[in-house]
């Protein structure tokens, strides 16, 4: 939560209290919570594939190995497993056995709601 807090541009302050510089930002942080959050699940959630890339690792012996068993630059796999990258191309998702799944809500009823 408090990368996406810093992500608009908030910060949090000594009293656990949260910090926004503008209602734009405020607006933006609304938005991103409602957008990844579908009937309770995050949409954007990275889960399977640190699930996947720890698989992977054990069956290879260790992370170099299984970047080099996909074909990958060790470095890449290593900042995806960090969760430094969040957007893994089709062709890496495909090398990892995944793929990426959009979903689609009507934003009447969060602008008019």
């Amino acid at each position: 939560m408090l990368q996406r807090v810093e992500h608009v541009g908030g910060s949090t302050l000594d009293n656990d209290r949260v910090e926004f510089g503008s209602m734009f930002a405020v607006n933006l942080f609304a938005d991103h919570l409602l957008r990844d959050v579908v009937q309770g699940q995050p949409l954007h959630s990275t889960q399977p594939i640190l699930q996947r890339i720890a698989h992977l690792e054990q069956k290879h012996g260790g992370l170099r190995a299984a970047a080099r068993a996909l074909g990958m630059d060790p470095g890449y796999l290593f900042r995806l497993k960090n969760s430094e990258k969040m957007n893994p191309s089709d062709e890496v998702l495909k090398a990892l056995g995944l793929e990426r799944v959009t979903f689609y809500r009507d934003r009447s009823e969060v602008d008019h709601g």
